[in-house]
């Protein structure tokens, strides 16, 4: 495993506690996603699950058949799968490069008696067993860890079936350029403490997939749901975070203010891609 890749394992291993204890959603719901406030979402537990439920309408699950095989790219508790796996007659692999994530997350597949339905093993998406071929995919806030845009493109495509659809929903740049040095310093910033390594611009990734044999078919803009941070709370917080703390979740914390400040200058977006393979 890759240097880059084993920093983002420790990442995952070290923060998957607290992100649970402190983020908000738990370990019943288990997602360590954005909340998404769209249409028709009434609470904190739906704006966690409207990402799974995004997802699973531009795979288009509801048509695949029985037992069609799906794969989340970068699953982390396995929050989305099990969601899924719960309302879709479909076989869910989870990958994600966190071992001890791989571990929970089939506990929590035998817990929901979904063991036969999901499991979830330990690995690189840069380069994939060799499984599937699978159906539909997706990588919900995992895509930018890859430290390779066009090969995780390659390894997704080489896994799916001809006319499988590709879901990312993921934080993007809006220029591919940082505007002024602030920028540059929160973009640096949110990249170092998330380890982000493949912060593109929509149009950067769209050429990138295209290249890999994908078309897009649909793309949503979810910027408009996300809930900002108030003012107030972000001046609060880098006043706290500049104290010399060490830990690997208060550098995440210090990625979170960042992000915060460049969604409210608008210099990332958040979006949904739904790619198709055009493969035969």
């Amino acid at each position: 495993m890759s240097t880059l890749h084993s920093s983002v394992a420790a990442y995952y291993d070290q923060n998957t506690a607290p992100f649970l204890r402190w983020f908000g959603s738990g370990f019943e719901v288990a997602a360590i996603h954005r909340q998404v406030w769209g249409p028709g979402v009434r609470s904190g537990r739906e704006a966690f699950e409207y990402p799974n439920a995004l997802t699973a309408s531009l795979a288009q699950l509801a048509d695949l058949p029985d037992e069609a095989g799906v794969l989340d790219l970068g699953c982390g508790l396995g929050g989305t799968a099990t969601w899924v796996a719960e309302r879709y007659a479909v076989t869910v692999t989870g990958l994600t490069v966190s071992a001890l994530q791989a571990l929970l997350a089939n506990q929590r597949a035998a817990v929901r008696g979904l063991a036969q339905r999901c499991r979830f093993v330990w690995g690189d998406f840069l380069h994939l067993p060799e499984f599937g071929p699978f159906r539909a995919a997706w990588a919900i806030e995992s895509f930018a860890h890859a430290l390779d845009a066009e090969r995780f493109f390659h390894e997704a495509v080489r896994v799916l079936t001809p006319g499988a659809r590709l879901v990312i929903c993921d934080d993007f740049l809006t220029q591919a350029e940082p505007v002024t040095p602030e920028a540059a310093r929160c973009l640096d910033e949110f990249r170092a403490g998330w380890r982000l390594s493949n912060l593109l611009t929509v149009a950067e990734t769209k050429e990138v997939a295209a290249r890999c044999g994908l078309r897009l078919v649909q793309h949503v803009n979810l910027t408009p749901y996300l809930r900002p941070a108030p003012a107030w709370f972000l001046r609060l917080g880098g006043h706290a975070l500049r104290l010399p703390f060490r830990s690997e979740y208060v550098r995440s914390l210090r990625g979170s203010l960042a992000l915060q400040h460049c969604l409210r200058a608008g210099w990332t977006q958040y979006h949904a891609l739904a790619w198709e393979t055009t493969g035969g």
